[in-house]
């Protein structure tokens, strides 16, 4: 919530400091609504940043040791995890990407963006400039080729 804020915040003062660079080659609301959305896209940006440098936890771990001490910071130590596990995800994890990278454009974009970045439908929606409803279609068709190709696999 204060993320949005800040937003929406930030996005006024970039309206109101480039409003007398606007040349009305759109109307106002396309204008600002632009603004918003490249304002959005940084912030992205920025977040992701972050959470790269993050330390990465795998789910094995999680459901090994439980979401309780995920949740407090705890990371696994690395003589606790099995070498051939964290093979195997390996593995496992190249597999999903090399799929993923074979998807459509928009499904694979729609994919990463509520995975990766764990935005809401709404939120992938305006990042792509599309209705919620294809963000929930694409979504769908991708995990069902996804579930259906790694089956196969």
């Amino acid at each position: 919530m204060e993320d949005s804020r800040d937003l929406a915040q930030e996005t006024l003062l970039k309206v109101s400091r480039g409003y007398s660079d606007f040349r009305q080659e759109a109307s106002l609301p396309t204008w600002i609504f632009s603004i918003a959305r490249n304002t959005w896209a940084n912030f992205l940006r920025h977040r992701n940043a972050f959470k790269r440098d993050a330390p990465e936890i795998s789910l094995d771990y999680l459901q090994e040791e439980g979401a309780a001490e995920f949740s407090q910071g705890l990371t696994p130590s690395a003589s606790s995890e099995n070498p051939l596990a964290l093979v195997l995800e390996g593995e496992r994890r190249h597999l999903l990407m090399e799929h993923v990278k074979n998807l459509p454009e928009r499904m694979r974009r729609c994919l990463i963006l509520r995975i990766n970045q764990e935005l809401k439908y709404r939120e992938i929606a305006v990042v792509l400039d599309i209705s919620i409803e294809t963000v929930k279609s694409q979504l769908h068709q991708a995990r069902d080729r996804l579930r259906k190709e790694l089956s196969t696999s």
